[in-house]
């Protein structure tokens, strides 16, 4: 569904947010981010990128013009979220 507000509902038919998934088993897929280029810097303090690169989940976000990166590890048992100050972590 998308309504005249421009709010998009997969499963919705009145979407409460731009992006609203609703079903009984709502998943996200996101596969490895294969370009030889880094994503787009996103919009400054509104937009995320959000890939998994290796074996990292990594988020890239525009904090107030200083582009900053969190990554999780995906393998072994580790849980802890890691900043990369201004570069994309090694994967």
């Amino acid at each position: 569904t998308l309504t005249t507000e421009g709010r998009l509902g997969i499963g919705a038919a009145s979407p409460r947010t731009t992006f609203h998934v609703s079903t009984v088993s709502a998943c996200m897929t996101i596969d490895a981010y294969t370009d030889t280029t880094e994503p787009n810097i996103p919009a400054e303090s509104s937009q995320a990128a959000i890939y998994v690169k290796g074996s990292k989940l990594i988020v890239k976000y525009n904090d107030g013009g200083t582009t900053r990166y969190k990554h999780l590890p995906l393998s072994g048992t580790s849980v802890d979220w890691v900043h990369s100050p201004n570069s994309e972590p090694n994967v």
